[in-house]
């Protein structure tokens, strides 16, 4: 018989998240030292560093993904409210913001990292590319332009603030005018 974890994998994922935000690295002491967990026990659920910090991605777009693949897929959908998402979501989801907007998949995954984790990733990324190749199919977007409007300048956007301050909602209103300005200038 197992015994119940004493800690919620959320509350490690938002530690990392945390701790690469504020200090742009990560040391599993740290990791321990926020959570009050023992090695043993970040080892057994995680399996290794790598493991832990792939895991910390896949959580993180696991959370935002559905949001954006949503907005992509409703028919209607304005250009401004797609690319109104991530600073929405940043808002909402601050530890998961936190993970995406100040870290990049290099800092979360190497070589070392564990086969079926990236597999899971790579599933998850793939359904989320499917619907944006989608989208830009339905509308006729210029694909750069595309990923400019509705992913690079909503996410630097973002980076603006995070992680010292809250994302304003007037970001969410910039980067609308923004995606529109180019997508409607680049159809």
């Amino acid at each position: 018989m197992s015994r119940k974890s004493l800690f919620s994998d959320d509350r490690v994922f938002e530690a990392v998240g945390r701790l690469m935000a504020e200090q742009g690295a990560l040391t599993t002491t740290a990791v321990q030292q926020a959570v009050g967990l023992s090695t043993g026990s970040l080892y057994h659920r995680f399996g290794s560093r790598e493991g832990l910090l792939a895991e910390t991605w896949l959580f993180a777009l696991r959370a935002f993904q559905p949001h954006f693949i949503k907005a992509l897929e409703m028919p209607g959908t304005a250009v401004g409210e797609i690319a109104a998402v991530t600073p929405r979501f940043c808002r909402d989801h601050r530890a998961e913001a936190l993970i995406l907007a100040c870290g990049s998949r290099r800092q979360f995954m190497n070589e070392a990292t564990p086969v079926s984790i990236v597999r899971h990733i790579d599933e998850t990324n793939a359904k989320t590319f499917a619907a944006f190749d989608a989208y830009i199919r339905r509308q006729g977007f210029d694909p750069d332009a595309c990923r400019m409007a509705l992913i690079a300048f909503p996410l630097a956007a973002v980076q603006q603030y995070l992680p010292e301050h809250e994302v304003p909602l007037s970001v969410d209103h910039l980067v609308s005018i923004a995606a529109e300005a180019i997508l409607t200038h680049r159809k």
